[in-house]
């Protein structure tokens, strides 16, 4: 059986999109419950995930768990995380980055990550304002 391989650049973006799943289902466990609008995506993602493996993935849950405790959650008032919340995953291509979008009540949370080994990135951005919620195609 003939095995061809990767490319750097194919090992990164599917550390990429692991780093991304890992992120989507880490900020999910913070809210009451989560309802994922984004099907296709999301398995997309989990597979990248479950190809990688469980014990290297322990370490980078850990990284990412680190990076939403010190970017993401400061910026999501309290009262929300007892919220459930509609959460949609949307492809950036340009920047290729998945954009995580979390609803709660009349809020949005926007969530993006760049993998870089430990120097790994997570932006967030919070809005409270009924019927002008984020326009996700502009990214954060």
């Amino acid at each position: 059986m003939l095995r061809v391989e990767k490319t750097d650049a194919e090992k990164a973006k599917e550390m990429q999109r692991v780093f991304e799943y890992c992120m989507y289902m880490m900020l999910g466990s913070y809210f009451k419950s989560t309802h994922c609008k984004s099907n296709h995506l999301e398995t997309q993602l989990l597979l990248y995930y479950k190809e990688y493996g469980l014990k290297k993935v322990y370490g980078l849950e850990e990284r990412v768990l680190r990076l939403i405790e010190r970017e993401v959650l400061p910026v999501v008032p309290k009262e929300y995380l007892s919220c459930d919340a509609k959460i949609k995953l949307i492809r950036n291509e340009k920047h290729d980055v998945t954009v995580v979008v979390l609803t709660v009540q009349d809020a949005q949370l926007l969530v993006c990550g760049k993998y870089n080994g430990k120097e790994s990135k997570v932006k967030a951005a919070w809005r409270e304002s009924p019927g002008r919620l984020f326009d996700v195609s502009r990214g954060l």
